[in-house]
């Protein structure tokens, strides 16, 4: 066996087993192929259909963003985006984003979904609380007007659960933080039976 073919093989061997292609590699797959049996003809290869990830979501329609991880599924809905300052009732310009959020849901075959309205930090407690559980209140009766009779839970998690930190180390405040904090989070909790 040729250096020149031994180099070819390791590095074809190497690019399968890290899982990566490379053009280089291929050309010297087919170049040896073409070398040392008769052509092949090629067969397509299947076009699975991508699992739902969270840049699949982010792709779809801005505002909403999706984590999948083992079997959990969440779409995080940017409160920013649903909602004007200190309201509960959704924003026209945010249908389209709860509609595709719906068809994700439909697609996934939810049948018992949890919504959490999350705030920022600004204001107190028990107000955060009250908005964030009519935020949710209000995607839940969005989702049951809108071709989703399911199963809905809703909760008010007001500022207790941050997910970024509403001020700065100096005490100062963050804005980013802040707005990352402002969500509404749709969990899946059971899916239909086969």
């Amino acid at each position: 066996m040729s250096q020149k073919l031994l180099y070819i093989l390791c590095a074809v061997f190497l690019t399968t087993a890290c899982g990566q292609k490379q053009p280089q590699a291929a050309n010297a797959q087919e170049e040896v192929a073409s070398t040392t049996a008769p052509p092949q003809p090629k067969q397509p290869a299947p076009s699975p259909k991508p699992a739902p990830t969270e840049g699949n979501l982010r792709g779809r329609v801005s505002g909403m963003s999706g984590n999948v991880s083992n079997l959990n599924f969440e779409i995080t809905l940017n409160a920013d985006v649903m909602f004007d300052f200190d309201k509960s009732d959704i924003k026209q310009e945010a249908f389209p984003i709860l509609a595709d959020a719906v068809n994700t849901l439909k697609e996934k075959k939810a049948s018992l979904i949890s919504i959490t309205g999350h705030t920022d930090a600004k204001g107190t407690d028990a107000y955060n609380d009250r908005l964030s559980l009519q935020r949710a209140e209000s995607v839940k009766q969005w989702f049951l007007a809108n071709g989703l009779p399911i199963a809905i839970e809703t909760k008010g998690a007001g500022s207790k659960e941050p997910i970024a930190e509403n001020t700065k180390a100096d005490g100062s405040d963050n804005p980013a933080g802040r707005a990352k904090n402002r969500r509404v989070l749709i969990k899946i909790l059971k899916v239909e039976s086969l």
